[in-house]
């Protein structure tokens, strides 16, 4: 028995030594006992990039985010320890089961998205982690668009780079309630023009604090700032006067 292959990568046959899968007693020295292994390591990988999942889905959530941590640091050391067996049939059993994992859990994700919504090496925007980006305000082309329905505003937390901003700007966009984007910049302002929904603004906020939030960004501050205008200029002068009379009082879970 041996609980790796100290000469590299071997294939399973009677000449080689049986393995201890993990822990004293799960000696692999049956066929049946073999495949099982296979089959728990194809599950640990699943499960590995389930938790992946769950930390981006729920990162700001403090009371679990260590605990999820913890969760996925473990089931990663112990892939690992399945890896250093040096089987190669346990092996791709481990690629196996993260790729299924991925497939069913992160294939929408962008790369390297484990514990936040950020995409670390995707391409299209620099990182902003050297310095807090000011906030935008809207360029002149901006200001040439005309909003005619209502006009609502949601600051996005955990924005960081050009990709998230895409991502999130493809979230909302799709949504019905809403019509267009108005602005959305790395600094988490969105201004967005609202489908009529016959009054019922306070439902079409909700869906999208959902839909940004159902892909691991934060929302805060919700408010609608006007039932129709004519272009962003107005929409700025009159934040400010509709701040505290419109603003509408609910939280996004």
């Amino acid at each position: 028995l041996t609980d790796m292959h100290m000469t590299g990568f071997e294939v399973s046959r009677a000449a080689v030594p049986c393995l201890v899968f993990l822990f004293p007693g799960l000696e692999l020295t049956s066929a049946w006992k073999f495949w099982l292994a296979g089959i728990g390591s194809v599950l640990l990988g699943v499960l590995l990039e389930f938790l992946v999942a769950v930390r981006r889905w729920h990162w700001r959530r403090r009371r679990w985010a260590l605990l999820l941590y913890a969760l996925t640091r473990t089931l990663g050391y112990i892939v690992m320890l399945v890896t250093m067996t040096y089987s190669v049939e346990l092996f791709l059993a481990i690629i196996a089961g993260l790729t299924i994992g991925h497939a069913v859990f992160n294939l929408e994700s962008p790369p390297d998205a484990d514990a936040t919504a950020c995409c670390a090496t995707t391409g299209g925007g620099a990182r902003a982690d050297v310095a807090p980006a000011a906030p935008a305000s809207p360029d002149s082309s901006v200001k040439s668009l005309s909003c005619t329905g209502p006009v609502a505003s949601i600051h996005v937390d955990g924005l960081t780079c050009q990709s998230c901003v895409k991502s999130v700007h493809q979230a909302v966009s799709s949504l019905e309630d809403v019509v267009k984007v108005v602005q959305l910049s790395v600094s988490g302002a969105l201004l967005l023009e609202l489908r009529p929904t016959g009054g019922d603004a306070l439902a079409s906020l909700r869906k999208i604090c959902t839909a940004i939030e159902d892909i691991g960004y934060g929302t805060r501050d919700p408010k609608l700032i006007s039932q129709g205008v004519e272009t962003l200029d107005a929409i700025d002068s009159s934040m400010d006067a509709t701040d505290s009379s419109m603003r509408l009082h609910f939280f996004c879970f």
